[in-house]
C-alpha cells in the first residue's frame, strides 16, 4: 500500500537519477497511488467517530495499542479489536473500489 512505500522512501535518503527524471510510468504510478490514498482516507472518514480516531492514532500518530487505550480510557484489547474492525471495513471498501 501507499504508506509502506512512504516508509521505504524515508529509510533511503539518497536520490537516484530515476527519481529526478519523470517517466510516464512513474507519473501513472504516482497518480494511482494518490487515488488509492484518497480512497483510503475517504473510507476512513466514513467510519464511526471512535473507530476513525483509533485508526488515525494508529496510522498517522504511529501509536501503540496500549497508548491508544490509555488516551481513550479503554483496554488494549479494545483498541486492537476496534482497529482490526476498522481495517476490515477499509479493506472491504478498497476491494469494491478496485472492482469498479
Amino acid at each position: 500500500m501507499w504508506y509502506k512505500e512512504l516508509e521505504k522512501r524515508s529509510r533511503h535518503k539518497t536520490d537516484s537519477l530515476d527519481d529526478t527524471i519523470p517517466s510516464n510510468e512513474n507519473v501513472e504510478n504516482k497518480t494511482l497511488d494518490n487515488l488509492e490514498k484518497v480512497e483510503v482516507f475517504r473510507l476512513m472518514h466514513n467510519l464511526d467517530d471512535v473507530t476513525k480516531e483509533v485508526m488515525y492514532l494508529r496510522l498517522a500518530g504511529e501509536l501503540q495499542f496500549s497508548e491508544i487505550a490509555a488516551i481513550l480510557g479503554k483496554t488494549e484489547n479494545w483498541a486492537r479489536v476496534t482497529y482490526y474492525r476498522g481495517k476490515q471495513k477499509i479493506m472491504k471498501g478498497m476491494k469494491e473500489w478496485n472492482v469498479n
